[in-house]
């Protein structure tokens, strides 16, 4: 799995667990100040120790191939940004400042004109970045600019492939030439046609090998692929859009009806058959294609897709299409045929796959030092928040000596173990690592090459002189020490609640995460799984069933999400949609996305509700109406199961009717000792087995539990259908971007669901271009991934009688869009996700914690952002000397209720 290529706060986005259940983890987390204790502490010499214990430590926290967030344990602390989010003047919202930039950056694309694709006219491009002169690495070595291009050059090290490499490829911030550098020796795709598609270049169809495999390839080797969802760079087309302005489509057998069932008849009163897009293309495309969607070309594929392209041009088979006239002279002699193309239209979308045996400089990369400023260039415009939002980040800065000490090869592979002990890293923000032990404990102190402590703005602030982090797994364990005054803060678990709920130390904070339960219907992988379960059992097991709609939608109805909460996790809220409540869509203005009308459509029309709002109906407004949602609908559910498994058998999915069991591995995230995910499971497996009562399936649906699947890449055995559920997972970090989160759900390299093509799923919005409204119809693909990242996409108008017609309009709705466009489709992408069933809502990210008598925070209440200011604007009661005496004249326990 790779990571999102999108900007956090702090950190790129990345797939996390519900871990906030099980620990207090940084010094922002859900806590608050007693009403007693009000003093002011006294800033000298004294040690003040903040100490914490989280789940698991991290094994490693080289910024360059991290994927767990398990890994900020370290880098929270050890690192820094250009820019940062602090508190507003009046400490009620957040505002982005420099922090190892002087200043914010300069647009300076007029000086590079003719350079790194920059064109006359062109702005918001190429910016400079000044940097601060006393930047130090904590071992006291200088940072200057050429240091971060030294780290982004390490980043992009084609040999390294690292995790991290392609964060630039896409998102707000795509670095020029970025992507070509680290592609280039590696396997890649170039696309087979160029704009100038008579180039030398070009090798027809006619003029390819097929190989033993049965598989096109060129004379020199190179496999030739095809991916439906990208036309290369003759055009930003794919072929989806072809089908969604009809092209592809063919005639069903099954007839058209009304509201009320009855047929649909033509001008001539004959019968409306459906149409849809050539079956035996999409088949084998959805069987066939590799991670990236790309599929080998075979002559089978070939015979598809020329059959498509003859469709579009109205011929009835390939062969009338090889002799259909396209010029005639005055007199109606042809005087050129279809079959004197140069090329076929499918073949727009074919790509070579071979080796990327070109060589590219670093130096034509856009990235790159002017003396101490460091000059970022982008692909395309960049500018306002989104830009300040962006640059919030260290660009993977590592220490550049260090870093190549580390690497290695193992078995002709490149290594690196940057970033796995105190001897293989240095950091460079306000506290140095000081001691790690794995599996154990990790301890900072100040860093003395840190700028901030010479800077005036910080007087007063990061009183914390040291930082004790040890690993805990067990909640009991953590509370006793937190009773005990050995840790200055606990997140309160679901058995706490009783005692500590109205605790005058009990902060409650709600998270911008929604956790999920992820299903992989992918019929392929399904059946696989079934058929190795199938020989173990000796009886006929039951995967395929998770591929019927009916049957996931049940799942969902089937769990009551306020007993979800009470039983795991008493302080999350129901989740009505992908996002909840603490995502952004309007940061300069700080508008909550849920709070938007269009948002709370998406929620109505999901769960049923949009026509019962109004006056004279159920509710009388929206938020009354969301507010009634609970999830639960237990005999829906019952129908739902019914429905699945009738849709089961007609299908031929379950064929032995009197002895079979759809059997179904709940995925468990970590290691194995989550009271969550281990109560979790029996929560939901007494759930759904008693669901099913009264039901056709009653008695045949059972669950078993995987073994530990770790935190870092639990995704990859749902995707793989090594698991066929996992619940309590999602996605974190964009929450001031919801527009290229989304990628998260519609992208097929970060979908927990991959069986789901987004780029054949066609998807009509309604949207108000030039002072016109029209429904338009694009893939959910190119409305949720490229649309939103700033791509250009075609869409195309859909006339009154619901087909598209033939008119196109280029969409982008990047960060320099208009703002109600980007809602618009941001809703309605939500919604298409939504109604998919595989990534099933169920409670929102909230904490409760308790906050140690020792420590004070800069404000009581949760400001968006900054939190309640974290470590830089925490401060002590006592020193860690008074601290000890203090607990020890209480009896060495301490009373938090």
């Amino acid at each position: 799995m790779k990571k999102l290529k999108l900007l956090s706060l702090v950190l790129a986005m990345l797939m996390v667990v519900s871990f906030a259940f099980t620990g207090c983890t940084s010094s922002s987390s859900s806590e608050k100040e007693s009403n007693g204790n009000e003093s002011t502490p006294v800033v000298d010499d004294s040690t003040y120790t903040y100490r914490s214990a989280v789940n698991s430590l991290p094994t490693a926290w080289n910024s360059h191939t991290y994927q767990s967030n398990d890994a900020t344990t370290v880098t929270g602390y050890t690192t820094d940004s250009l820019y940062t989010f602090d508190y507003n003047d009046t400490k009620d919202g957040y505002q982005i400042v420099p922090a190892m930039a002087t200043d914010f950056p300069t647009d300076v694309t007029a000086e590079y004109v003719g350079k790194y694709g920059i064109e006359e006219g062109d702005e918001n491009r190429v910016y400079s970045i000044p940097l601060r002169d006393d930047l130090k690495f904590d071992n006291g070595d200088p940072i200057t600019a050429q240091t971060f291009v030294d780290s982004m050059k390490r980043l992009l090290n084609p040999t390294a492939a690292n995790f991290r490499a392609d964060s630039y490829f896409s998102g707000n911030l795509v670095i020029y030439n970025a992507e070509k550098y680290a592609l280039q020796g590696t396997y890649a795709y170039n696309v087979m046609i160029s704009e100038d598609y008579l180039d030398e270049e070009y090798v027809a169809i006619a003029d390819l090998i097929v190989n033993d495999d049965g598989k096109y390839v060129t004379a020199d080797g190179k496999d030739v692929m095809y991916n439906v969802r990208d036309g290369g760079s003759w055009s930003s087309n794919s072929l989806v859009d072809y089908a969604n302005a009809g092209y592809l489509n063919y005639v069903t057998d099954e007839p058209e009806v009304d509201e009320e069932g009855n047929p649909v008849l033509d001008d001539e009163g004959n019968p409306v058959y459906k149409t849809d897009i050539i079956p035996q293309f999409m088949n084998l495309y959805n069987a066939e294609k590799n991670d990236k969607g790309y599929i080998h070309m075979t002559p089978a594929l070939v015979e598809d897709l020329m059959h498509c392209v003859a469709i579009l041009h109205g011929c009835a088979s390939v062969e009338d299409y090889a002799n259909a006239p396209t010029k005639k002279d005055e007199e109606g002699n042809v005087i050129e045929t279809v079959g004197d193309y140069a090329y076929l239209e499918w073949e727009e979308f074919c790509y070579y796959g071979a080796i990327m045996d070109y060589t590219l400089d670093f130096e034509e990369v856009g990235f790159f030092a002017d003396g101490n400023n460091l000059i970022v260039v982008n692909a395309k415009e960049l500018s306002g928040f989104y830009l300040k939002y962006s640059l919030s980040t260290d660009f993977f800065l590592i220490h550049p000596e260090t870093y190549d000490d580390c690497e290695g090869e193992s078995q002709g592979i490149y290594t690196n173990n940057y970033g796995t002990s105190v001897e293989t890293y240095v950091g460079f923000g306000p506290y140095m690592l000081d001691q790690y032990v794995s599996g154990s404990i990790v301890t900072f102190k100040k860093n003395p090459h840190w700028y901030g402590y010479n800077d005036a703005a910080n007087e007063g602030h990061y009183q914390t002189t040291n930082i004790v982090i040890q690993q805990v797994p067990d909640a009991e364990s953590r509370l006793e020490m937190f009773l005990q005054g050995k840790l200055d803060a606990y997140g309160l678990q679901a058995a706490d609640m009783a005692d500590y709920q109205s605790s005058d130390f009990t902060y409650y904070t709600e998270g911008d995460s929604t956790w999920f339960v992820a299903l992989n219907p992918s019929m392929s992988g399904l059946e696989s799984a079934q058929a190795t379960a199938t020989e173990k059992a000796g009886y006929e097991v039951n995967k395929t069933i998770l591929t019927i709609k009916e049957f996931r939608q049940a799942l969902s109805f089937s769990v009551d999400r306020a007993a979800y909460a009470l039983r795991l996790d008493p302080l999350g809220g129901t989740a009505k949609a992908l996002y909840g409540n603490m995502i952004i869509s309007d940061p300069e203005n700080g508008v909550a996305y849920r709070t938007t009308e269009q948002a709370k459509d998406v929620i109505l029309n999901f769960w049923g509700l949009a026509d019962q709002v109004g006056e004279g109906k159920r509710f009388a407004t929206k938020d009354e109406a969301i507010e009634s949602i609970t999830g639960y609908d237990l005999a829906g559910a019952k129908e739902l199961f019914n429905a699945a498994y009738d849709k089961a058998v007609a299908d031929g999915l379950i064929t032995d009717t009197a002895n079979f069991k759809v059997e179904l591995v709940i995925g468990q995230p970590g290691s194995g000792s989550s009271a969550y995910y281990n109560n979790g499971y029996e929560f939901l497996k007494e759930v759904w087995e008693d669901a099913v009562t009264g039901t056709k399936l009653e008695g045949k649906l059972t669950f078993t539990q995987s073994a530990p699947l770790g935190s870092t890449n639990f995704s990859d055995y749902l995707k793989n259908n090594t698991v066929d559920i996992l619940f309590g997972v999602g996605w974190t970090g964009s929450a001031l971007d919801p527009y290229g989160l989304m990628e998260a759900y519609v992208a097929p390299d970060y979908q927990y669901d991959p069986g789901w093509d987004t780029a054949t799923t066609s998807l009509d919005i309604e949207l108000t271009i030039d002072g016109e409204t029209k429904v338009l119809r694009a893939s959910v693909y190119d409305w949720g991934k490229d649309a939103l990242s700033g791509k250009d996409i075609i869409a195309y108008v859909v006339g009154d009688d619901g087909m598209a017609t033939d008119e196109e309009v280029v969409i982008n709705a990047g960060a320099n869009a208009d703002a109600e466009l980007r809602l618009n489709i941001l809703a309605a992408v939500e919604g298409a996700v939504l109604q998919q069933y595989d990534m099933i809502p169920i409670n929102l990210d909230s904490s409760a914690a308790l906050k140690g008598m020792k420590i004070k925070y800069g404000t009581e209440e949760y400001v968006f952002g900054v939190g309640r200011g974290g470590i830089k604007y925490m401060t002590y009661l006592f020193d860690d000397e008074a601290w000890d005496a203090y607990v020890k004249a209480q009896g060495g326990e301490l009373n938090y209720k």
